[in-house]
């Protein structure tokens, strides 16, 4: 097991979810060239950060396989080498400027244009593993967008899924057969007793919660990887959960972190 304490700056509420503030200023600071509104859904930089405090030691890498903007790129702040592979080509521009303009980075910082679920497994290839898996038919705004997502900064979410290869383009059931494959190749990937930690969360489907955090535990255990450590935290979500929430909607306002082991 783990013997850090996940987060341990961070107040948590009655559940024990962990409390983090907004990240605006700091994203801002780290990556003053970025739009906040060119990737719609960009991980917590101080969920981030902490996730990388908690399962890494001096001198390892970390491998992001799905990095969007390079929110990962924070790791090399505190000294770790970072490995950030997108899809998407306009995301891989945005990684690249914030790798010139990352001043505070100590750590080496590399961006690889590919799809991750092709390029792996390298075997041994790097110590952890930290990123947020696509959803399925996630995000998908494709042709005419709706005044509403425009409204609420969702434009640029149009290219998030261009790549025909982008797992959010899968219906339910052959992404989760993608999924599973991919797990895989990150158990090969990673060096004997590193971590994978997955930041995932329940959606809803047809009005129905979908209990995703519970399905890649089972799927992952079943494939041999480890847990070490199960944290979870407030997240209120975006625009849409904003209006769902004021109607009285279900909405999923907790995130799950899960970290493996490979044995």
């Amino acid at each position: 097991m783990i013997s850090k304490i996940f987060a341990p700056d961070y107040p948590r509420n009655e559940q024990g979810l962990v409390l983090f503030p907004s990240d605006i200023q700091e994203r801002a600071r780290l990556f003053p060239a970025l739009d906040p509104t060119m990737h719609v859904a960009k991980a917590n930089l101080l969920m981030v950060k902490a996730l990388v405090e908690f399962v890494s030691e001096p001198g390892e890498t970390i491998l992001d396989p799905f990095a969007g903007v390079g929110t990962i790129l924070v790791g090399a702040t505190l000294g770790y080498d970072v490995i950030c592979i997108e899809l998407e080509s306009p995301y891989v521009r945005i990684i690249e400027s914030n790798i010139k303009l990352l001043d505070d980075a100590t750590g080496a910082m590399q961006a690889i244009e590919a799809d991750a679920f092709k390029l792996l497994p390298i075997p041994d290839f790097c110590d952890h593993m930290i990123f947020s898996p696509p959803y399925p038919m996630g995000l998908k705004k494709k042709g005419q967008m709706d005044k509403t997502s425009q409204d609420l900064g969702y434009s640029a979410a149009t290219n998030y899924s261009a790549h025909p290869d982008n797992f959010t383009n899968l219906n339910t059931f052959l992404y989760h057969q993608r999924i599973e494959r991919l797990y895989r190749k990150c158990l090969e990937t990673v060096r004997a007793g590193g971590t994978m930690t997955i930041i995932i969360k329940d959606h809803i489907e047809k009005g129905i919660r979908q209990q995703q955090p519970d399905r890649t535990l089972r799927d992952c255990l079943r494939m041999g990887w480890e847990l070490v450590a199960r944290n979870r935290w407030l997240t209120k979500g975006g625009g849409y959960s904003a209006i769902n929430r004021a109607h009285g909607l279900e909405t999923v306002d907790e995130e799950d972190l899960l970290t493996f082991r490979k044995p």
